[in-house]
């Protein structure tokens, strides 16, 4: 592997951090895919060399000979105006210099929301969507998670519904029908509840969903498990 770590010209800064990039390379060949990693929240780019659960995607990634990228959000990573406006940034940095046409979405957690929104937005952009444990109602996650809250900076329900008007994935399933998705969510996951989200997503999008359910699984990065039957079907639809 070959990889480089640069910061992204024109990248919105809130938080410390944010704009960091990572691309990385397979030995010996030249890519013709590109996963775009949308890590969760408070993360960043730096997550997929030095924590296993992350760095596992980007080995995977490369493993299928694609090459894998991307961009520090922290808190934007909720699927704000400014995570989306980096992360287009980051693709149409690997669109222009690598030759890529369209790219593949790996979400992580809040990443989800980010990565569906890039979809429902630019669907010209993206081939397929990976998700682990992905947010898809953004509505619904603000009643669990704090950090939530923290995103769109504001602990007022009416106001969240207001701010984030036009912005939830949830409201906009057909438009996500356009794509594949890959997902792997754990049946015990308390911070993102499959049932609200995963659930819900192939609920309203159907057969272009393909869900596998970690039984017992919960919100953590310990279990290798997700990294089963769902990745190596959406790694196996673009050979």
């Amino acid at each position: 592997m070959t990889h480089k770590i640069f910061e992204l010209s024109g990248a919105k800064i809130n938080y410390e951090g944010q704009g960091t990039c990572l691309i990385a390379l397979p030995d010996g060949i030249t890519p013709k895919k590109a996963v775009i990693a949308v890590h969760g929240s408070g993360r960043g780019a730096l997550d997929y060399l030095d924590e296993p659960f992350y760095k596992r995607q980007l080995e995977i990634s490369l493993q299928n000979g694609c090459m894998f990228a991307c961009v520090s959000n922290v808190r934007d990573t909720w699927g704000t105006d400014d995570g989306l406006h980096n992360l287009l940034l980051l693709i149409d940095h690997v669109k222009s210099n690598y030759n890529i046409n369209k790219v593949i979405l790996w979400s992580t957690s809040a990443g989800g929301t980010l990565a569906n929104r890039t979809v429902i937005e630019h669907p010209e952009l993206v081939e397929l969507v990976i998700g682990t444990f992905p947010v898809y109602d953004l509505v619904s996650e603000f009643l669990v998670l704090d950090s939530c809250k923290t995103a769109w900076k504001t602990t007022d329900f009416n106001e969240f519904k207001q701010k984030t008007k036009g912005k939830n994935p949830a409201d906009f399933a057909d438009k996500l029908a356009c794509c594949k998705h890959y997902i792997a969510h754990g049946s015990a996951d308390t911070a993102v509840p499959i049932k609200d989200h995963s659930l819900k997503l192939k609920n309203d999008v159907g057969e272009n969903v393909m869900l596998e359910i970690i039984e017992n699984g919960e919100h953590e990065t310990s279990n290798f498990a997700y990294f089963g039957k769902a990745l190596e079907k959406a790694f196996e639809s673009i050979k």
